[in-house]
Protein backbone atom coordinates (compact mmCIF):
# COMPACT_ATOMS: atom_id res chain seq x y z
CA UNK A 1 0.00 0.00 0.00
CA UNK A 2 1.14 3.30 -0.55
CA UNK A 3 2.20 5.11 2.27
CA UNK A 4 0.28 8.43 2.65
CA UNK A 5 1.75 9.36 6.20
CA UNK A 6 3.70 11.72 5.01
CA UNK A 7 2.07 13.35 2.17
CA UNK A 8 -1.62 14.83 1.69
CA UNK A 9 -2.72 12.88 -1.99
CA UNK A 10 -4.22 15.42 -4.72
CA UNK A 11 -3.16 18.07 -6.66
CA UNK A 12 -4.93 21.03 -4.78
CA UNK A 13 -2.30 20.94 -2.11
CA UNK A 14 1.00 20.05 -4.35
CA UNK A 15 3.32 22.67 -4.86
CA UNK A 16 4.88 20.97 -7.82
CA UNK A 17 5.83 22.92 -10.85
CA UNK A 18 5.43 19.99 -12.91
CA UNK A 19 2.12 17.46 -12.59
CA UNK A 20 1.92 14.18 -14.16
CA UNK A 21 -1.41 13.45 -15.83
CA UNK A 22 -2.64 10.01 -16.05
CA UNK A 23 -5.80 8.93 -17.66
CA UNK A 24 -8.47 5.75 -17.89
CA UNK A 25 -10.02 5.82 -21.37
CA UNK A 26 -13.81 5.60 -21.72
CA UNK A 27 -12.52 2.21 -23.78
CA UNK A 28 -10.06 0.91 -21.08
CA UNK A 29 -11.03 -2.53 -19.04
CA UNK A 30 -11.08 -1.11 -15.44
CA UNK A 31 -10.16 -3.05 -12.47
CA UNK A 32 -12.59 -4.46 -9.75
CA UNK A 33 -13.24 -2.29 -6.84
CA UNK A 34 -11.39 -2.87 -4.03
CA UNK A 35 -12.98 -4.63 -0.75
CA UNK A 36 -12.68 -2.59 2.21
CA UNK A 37 -12.26 -4.31 5.76
CA UNK A 38 -16.32 -3.93 7.42
CA UNK A 39 -15.51 -1.13 9.47
CA UNK A 40 -15.12 0.81 6.68
CA UNK A 41 -17.83 1.92 4.13
CA UNK A 42 -18.20 3.82 0.83
CA UNK A 43 -20.83 6.36 0.12
CA UNK A 44 -21.00 9.27 -2.40
CA UNK A 45 -21.67 12.87 -1.33
CA UNK A 46 -23.50 14.82 -4.03
CA UNK A 47 -23.41 18.60 -3.88
CA UNK A 48 -26.11 20.06 -1.80
CA UNK A 49 -24.11 18.65 1.37
CA UNK A 50 -20.52 18.47 0.42
CA UNK A 51 -19.53 22.06 2.27
CA UNK A 52 -21.11 20.56 5.17
CA UNK A 53 -19.28 17.09 5.64
CA UNK A 54 -16.00 16.97 3.31
CA UNK A 55 -14.77 20.60 3.03
CA UNK A 56 -12.45 20.71 6.83
CA UNK A 57 -9.41 19.56 4.39
CA UNK A 58 -10.03 21.76 1.78
CA UNK A 59 -12.57 24.32 2.43
CA UNK A 60 -11.36 27.12 -0.52
CA UNK A 61 -11.57 24.17 -2.89
CA UNK A 62 -14.91 22.89 -1.77
CA UNK A 63 -16.22 25.85 -1.71
CA UNK A 64 -14.91 26.93 -5.47
CA UNK A 65 -15.96 23.44 -6.86
CA UNK A 66 -19.34 23.98 -5.27
CA UNK A 67 -19.72 27.53 -7.03
CA UNK A 68 -18.47 25.94 -10.32
CA UNK A 69 -21.66 23.38 -10.08
CA UNK A 70 -24.16 25.98 -9.54
CA UNK A 71 -23.21 28.24 -11.60
CA UNK A 72 -22.52 25.73 -14.98
CA UNK A 73 -19.05 26.16 -15.44
CA UNK A 74 -18.64 22.25 -14.95
CA UNK A 75 -19.60 21.33 -18.13
CA UNK A 76 -21.71 18.48 -16.96
CA UNK A 77 -23.72 17.46 -13.64
CA UNK A 78 -21.34 14.78 -11.84
CA UNK A 79 -19.32 16.63 -9.73
CA UNK A 80 -19.89 14.55 -6.24
CA UNK A 81 -17.14 13.13 -4.01
CA UNK A 82 -16.73 9.32 -2.80
CA UNK A 83 -16.44 9.20 0.72
CA UNK A 84 -14.59 6.31 2.92
CA UNK A 85 -16.63 5.98 6.19
CA UNK A 86 -15.26 5.09 9.61
CA UNK A 87 -17.80 4.55 12.78
CA UNK A 88 -20.06 7.08 11.02
CA UNK A 89 -16.99 9.84 10.32
CA UNK A 90 -15.56 10.67 7.15
CA UNK A 91 -11.54 9.71 7.06
CA UNK A 92 -11.41 9.83 2.91
CA UNK A 93 -12.53 11.78 0.66
CA UNK A 94 -12.23 11.81 -3.00
CA UNK A 95 -13.39 14.35 -5.26
CA UNK A 96 -14.93 13.71 -8.89
CA UNK A 97 -15.43 16.99 -10.75
CA UNK A 98 -16.19 17.39 -14.96
CA UNK A 99 -14.33 19.48 -17.44
CA UNK A 100 -13.38 23.31 -17.22
CA UNK A 101 -11.27 25.64 -18.13
CA UNK A 102 -8.32 24.89 -16.03
CA UNK A 103 -7.74 21.64 -17.97
CA UNK A 104 -8.50 22.05 -21.60
CA UNK A 105 -7.00 18.67 -22.66
CA UNK A 106 -10.38 17.07 -21.36
CA UNK A 107 -13.43 16.62 -23.52
CA UNK A 108 -16.76 18.07 -22.46
CA UNK A 109 -17.85 14.55 -21.34
CA UNK A 110 -14.58 13.51 -19.24
CA UNK A 111 -13.86 13.60 -15.76
CA UNK A 112 -11.00 13.96 -13.04
CA UNK A 113 -10.32 12.38 -9.99
CA UNK A 114 -8.54 15.25 -7.72
CA UNK A 115 -8.45 16.48 -3.65
CA UNK A 116 -8.00 13.43 -2.46
CA UNK A 117 -7.91 13.41 1.07
CA UNK A 118 -7.15 11.11 4.26
CA UNK A 119 -7.14 11.87 7.95
CA UNK A 120 -3.62 10.98 9.57
CA UNK A 121 -4.42 8.16 11.35
CA UNK A 122 -6.32 6.20 8.74
CA UNK A 123 -3.54 6.86 5.94
CA UNK A 124 -1.35 4.04 4.55
CA UNK A 125 -4.70 1.41 4.74
CA UNK A 126 -5.40 1.55 1.21
CA UNK A 127 -8.35 3.82 1.67
CA UNK A 128 -7.56 6.00 -1.60
CA UNK A 129 -6.89 3.06 -3.64
CA UNK A 130 -10.33 1.59 -3.13
CA UNK A 131 -12.05 5.08 -3.25
CA UNK A 132 -10.85 5.63 -6.72
CA UNK A 133 -11.48 2.15 -8.11
CA UNK A 134 -14.83 2.32 -6.73
CA UNK A 135 -15.33 5.43 -8.54
CA UNK A 136 -13.72 4.29 -11.92
CA UNK A 137 -15.74 1.26 -11.75
CA UNK A 138 -19.10 2.82 -10.90
CA UNK A 139 -21.57 1.71 -13.19
CA UNK A 140 -22.51 5.14 -14.14
CA UNK A 141 -19.09 5.99 -15.64
CA UNK A 142 -18.21 2.82 -17.25
CA UNK A 143 -18.19 5.03 -20.99
CA UNK A 144 -16.64 8.19 -19.43
CA UNK A 145 -12.66 8.79 -19.44
CA UNK A 146 -10.90 9.92 -16.23
CA UNK A 147 -8.42 12.03 -15.97
CA UNK A 148 -5.99 11.77 -12.53
CA UNK A 149 -3.43 14.97 -12.50
CA UNK A 150 -0.78 14.97 -9.68
CA UNK A 151 2.06 16.81 -8.82
CA UNK A 152 5.58 14.76 -10.42
CA UNK A 153 6.87 14.86 -6.27
CA UNK A 154 3.68 13.27 -4.90
CA UNK A 155 4.44 9.41 -5.07
CA UNK A 156 1.85 8.41 -2.79
CA UNK A 157 -0.91 10.37 -4.97
CA UNK A 158 0.73 8.45 -8.19
CA UNK A 159 0.72 4.96 -6.85
CA UNK A 160 -2.91 5.45 -6.23
CA UNK A 161 -2.71 6.24 -9.80
CA UNK A 162 -1.42 3.32 -11.21
CA UNK A 163 -2.56 0.81 -9.07
CA UNK A 164 -6.13 1.53 -9.91
CA UNK A 165 -5.30 1.20 -13.55
CA UNK A 166 -4.47 4.84 -14.75
CA UNK A 167 -1.99 4.92 -17.28
CA UNK A 168 0.55 7.78 -17.85
CA UNK A 169 -0.37 10.04 -20.76
CA UNK A 170 1.80 13.40 -20.24
CA UNK A 171 3.37 15.93 -18.43
CA UNK A 172 1.86 19.00 -17.97
CA UNK A 173 2.62 22.18 -16.53
CA UNK A 174 0.08 25.01 -15.09
CA UNK A 175 -0.13 28.00 -17.32
CA UNK A 176 -1.12 31.57 -16.37
CA UNK A 177 -3.42 33.85 -18.05
CA UNK A 178 -3.95 37.28 -17.51
CA UNK A 179 -1.49 37.24 -14.89
CA UNK A 180 -3.68 34.88 -12.69
CA UNK A 181 -3.10 31.75 -11.52
CA UNK A 182 -6.52 31.23 -10.91
CA UNK A 183 -7.49 31.59 -14.22
CA UNK A 184 -5.00 29.60 -15.55
CA UNK A 185 -4.54 26.44 -17.30
CA UNK A 186 -2.91 22.78 -17.00
CA UNK A 187 -1.43 22.60 -20.69
CA UNK A 188 0.01 19.34 -21.47
CA UNK A 189 3.61 19.52 -23.02
CA UNK A 190 4.85 15.73 -23.27
CA UNK A 191 2.66 13.75 -24.26
CA UNK A 192 4.06 9.88 -23.12
CA UNK A 193 3.14 8.18 -26.61
CA UNK A 194 3.74 4.45 -24.32
CA UNK A 195 1.68 4.45 -21.29
CA UNK A 196 3.16 3.46 -17.82
CA UNK A 197 2.48 0.39 -16.41
CA UNK A 198 -0.58 -0.11 -14.39
CA UNK A 199 1.97 -1.24 -11.72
Amino acid sequence: MPDEAKQSIGVAVSSATTFLVYRVAAYQERLPAKTLPPEFSLEWEKPSSILKRVSTHSPKHSAIYTLFHKTGIFRTQDFSVMLVMHKGNVVHGSTVFPAFFRFPFMEPSDLQIGMLYTEPEFRGQGLAMAAVARIISDQQFLNRTFWYVVGEDNAPSIQVAKRTGFQLFGKSQRKKRLGSNFLGAYVIEDVVRVCDSAG
